[in-house]
């Protein structure tokens, strides 16, 4: 991260980022919820079903 740090241009105050950076940031965010939306119920159905006496054998 400080390398491609380095290779930007220094803000100015009160300038918007560089739109690849705005760009990353923001599909890093989206991923990230996204993965958070799709793993968080997979693992609370695999974790009931795991613990659900229906499975028992």
């Amino acid at each position: 991260m400080s390398m491609l740090r380095a290779t930007l241009p220094p803000l100015e105050p009160g300038r918007f980022l560089p739109p690849e950076l705005a760009l990353f940031l923001l599909a890093r965010r989206l991923y990230r919820s996204v993965v958070f939306v799709v793993v968080g119920p997979v693992l609370f159905l695999f974790g009931r079903g795991a613990a659900s006496p229906v499975r028992a054998p």
